[in-house]
Formats: structure tokens, sequence, C-alpha cells
């Protein structure tokens, strides 16, 4: 199973890879109205009032009795944006990732 930098490697899209630190600001968006948490992924498949599916970011399967998750079509993930206020409608609060803050280890 290749991990997020091998599949965007594989994609010629390595320029979207970070890994240490954040290298810009960064935003998170959170609809008011939407359940959970800031960082949740989709696990399955959402159809929105307008009838269009958002597919999930990822699946969680069992292999061997362990969790194994695997990411289909393209590499998906947390959503962060450059600037705040991105989006015109429906309530929004939006989370500063300040530039330098450490990246998780995968």
């Amino acid at each position: 199973m290749k991990n997020l930098k091998e599949i965007l490697i594989s994609a010629g899209e390595i320029d979207k890879y970070f890994d240490g630190k954040v290298p810009v600001n960064l935003w998170r968006a959170k609809n008011l109205n939407a359940k959970g948490p800031i960082f949740g992924m989709v696990e399955q498949k959402i159809i929105r009032n307008n009838g269009k599916v958002r597919p999930a970011d990822i699946t969680i399967y069992k292999k061997d009795g362990v969790d194994w998750v695997s990411v289909k079509d393209r590499p998906r993930g947390i959503s962060t944006f450059d600037r705040p206020n991105v989006f015109a409608r429906g309530r929004w609060d939006y989370y500063k990732i300040p530039t330098g803050t450490d990246i998780p280890s995968a």
C-alpha cells in the first residue's frame, strides 16, 4: 500500500506534499451547522440537498483483523486554504494553522 507521498510522486504532484513544518499560514474551515470535529474525515459518501454526491475521503476496512485505510480515485484529505473566508454561503468558522506548525508524521 502506498503512502500519500508515494501517491503524489506517482501522480506528478509532489509539489503538493509537505513534511516537517507548515510552509505558510493555512486556514481550516468548519461549517457551524456540521456536527463533528474540526479535522474529521468523511468515511461514507454524503448525498447533499441538491442531489450531488460528496464522496468519502477514506474507506476503512479490516484485513487479517487489522484496520486499513484506503484512498481511491485521487489523494483526498483535510482541505485547508491559504486565506480565511473562502466560502460565500453558509455559516463558517476559520481556524488558523500558523507557518512553522509541526506536521505530525504519518
